[in-house]
């Protein structure tokens, strides 16, 4: 599904937006995997959190930087405060170690680098280095 701007309302095409509402997201992004992350201005400072189809909010909004969308192994990017990268899953919690350096899951593989030597190294879903 696609956001759609609407009569001032940022809304999904199947939620409804009476005229004249103030925008409950800031922005929000496509689905996947059932979830879209959403940015909500809370006393200034916009977070990002997700909603299901149906409009539920499941992770509240506490991050600062938008996240990546659930690949297929059910994990997002998120960053905290500090800017350090990790991982959620679907419930919100935490499942990996921070980084500085990785990239979002793309077909069940992240690619992560070492700030020492630049050296690439491969993550599978399970958070477990893949040498192959």
């Amino acid at each position: 599904m696609q956001p759609l701007e609407k009569m001032h309302c940022i809304l999904f095409s199947h939620f409804s937006c009476k005229k004249g509402a103030p925008a409950k997201y800031v922005d929000v992004q496509d689905f996947s995997n059932g979830l879209a992350a959403v940015c909500v201005d809370v006393s200034g400072v916009r977070k990002w959190g997700y909603i299901d189809t149906k409009g539920n909010m499941v992770i509240e909004p506490k991050f600062t930087i938008m996240p990546s969308k659930f690949d297929k192994c059910g994990l997002a990017m998120v960053a905290d405060k500090e800017k350090n990268l990790m991982f959620i899953n679907r419930q919100g919690q935490v499942v990996s170690e921070k980084y500085e350096n990785i990239t979002a899951f793309c077909n069940g593989r992240a690619l992560w680098t070492t700030p020492c030597n630049g050296r690439g190294r491969i993550l599978s879903c399970d958070m477990m280095i893949d040498n192959n």
